[in-house]
């Protein structure tokens, strides 16, 4: 199987992989664009150049994971907050403010809002204890659940 046609089977396949097609031959180039090739380089490649497209393409990659993962939007202290839902590691409801503590940051996200506002947004993936807290069980290999 050459590399257009392993290309179409991911595609077929529903694979979002970033695919970069280096060969020798200039006929495949308008093919590449039918199996959305990020970048399609001809030998010989220059060092540089190919440093250039595989930076280029990590980046890519990372933004498509990014834009697969589940996220909320939280705003606290006059500015907002984009969390990937798999960083948030628990949440605390004190008053009329919720404590949100993630993996991406040292300090804790203060926002107005309830439990129940956010419980809708958080998924299947989170347990809400008496109602003060909610934990992203995903987190936690054990754990034991008093009732």
């Amino acid at each position: 199987m050459g590399g257009i046609e392993a290309a179409r089977t991911l595609r077929q396949s529903g694979v979002d992989a970033v695919v970069i097609f280096i060969t020798g031959i200039r006929e495949y180039v308008f093919e590449a664009f039918d199996v959305s090739a990020f970048h399609y380089l001809l030998k010989p490649i220059e060092e540089q150049k190919f440093m250039e497209v595989l930076c280029r393409a990590a980046e890519e990659a990372g933004k498509r994971k990014g834009q697969r993962e589940k996220q909320i939007f939280i705003r606290a202290k006059n500015q907002g907050y984009t969390l990937n839902l798999n960083s948030i590691l628990y949440i605390e409801s004190r008053g009329k403010k919720v404590e949100i503590h993630t993996t991406d940051m040292e300090d804790v996200i203060e926002s107005y809002a309830t439990m129940d506002e956010l419980e809708g947004q958080l998924g299947d993936g989170f347990y809400r204890g008496t109602g003060a807290w909610g934990m992203d069980i995903s987190h936690h290999w054990n754990f034991t659940i008093l009732l």
